[in-house]
């Protein structure tokens, strides 16, 4: 039995915040019905174990991956009130070098982890996000699409490529307090090197 899978976002419009999470909320009941009974009607693979491996993926493997990346955006998104405050204690801290280390440590774990993944996901363009007009959502990752297509070689189907499941534009003013932490954070953790020995403990990794 196969469950009809809501609309996918329109490829040629930028959505807010609001109309995804929207679009998330009405939807998690069918998430979790595909989540629990897919099984790709042509390729025969299970999503717990491997993915669709079709040239034109599946509706409601599609359907999975977008909920699940969408996902991924609204937790990046529930931050934004937390950096919001922490551009605040930054301005009262910046002239001040024990001030800005104390702010710096606070913030480290989530500067060089969460801001670092948000940055790599979302931010193409490198930091200055001025550039970039929208955030962009893609589907599978170019490493997920080079395995899909290796298994696709070896199962017979090679030739033809995978394409990319969906792609979701979202306006970056949902994300300005964000952004704005990524670059003030790099600027005083890598550039000023407010904390050194953590730069050391790092690059030791």
């Amino acid at each position: 039995m196969r469950f009809p899978v809501p609309p996918f976002f329109e490829r040629d419009k930028v959505y807010n915040i609001s109309e995804v999470e929207t679009w998330f909320d009405e939807n998690w009941q069918k998430y979790n019905w595909v989540a629990d009974l897919w099984r790709c009607k042509y390729c025969s693979n299970r999503r717990r174990k491997l993915p669709c491996i079709c040239k034109e993926p599946d509706e409601q493997w599609k359907f999975l991956k977008l909920y699940e990346a969408i996902d991924e955006l609204l937790r990046f998104h529930r931050k934004e009130t937390y950096f919001k405050n922490e551009l605040i204690e930054y301005n009262e801290a910046k002239y001040s070098d024990i001030n800005l280390k104390i702010w710096a440590a606070k913030n480290e774990k989530i500067g060089t982890d969460g801001c670092v993944s948000f940055s790599s996901k979302y931010l193409k363009e490198g930091k200055d996000c001025d550039k970039t007009r929208s955030i962009r959502v893609y589907g599978s990752s170019e490493l997920e699409l080079f395995v899909v297509n290796k298994i696709r070689e070896q199962a017979g189907r090679g030739g033809n490529k995978t394409k990319l499941d969906f792609e979701v534009f979202i306006q970056k003013q949902d994300f300005k307090y964000t952004i704005e932490f990524i670059k003030v954070f790099d600027d005083v953790f890598w550039v000023q090197e407010i904390l050194p020995e953590s730069i050391t403990r790092i690059e030791k990794k």
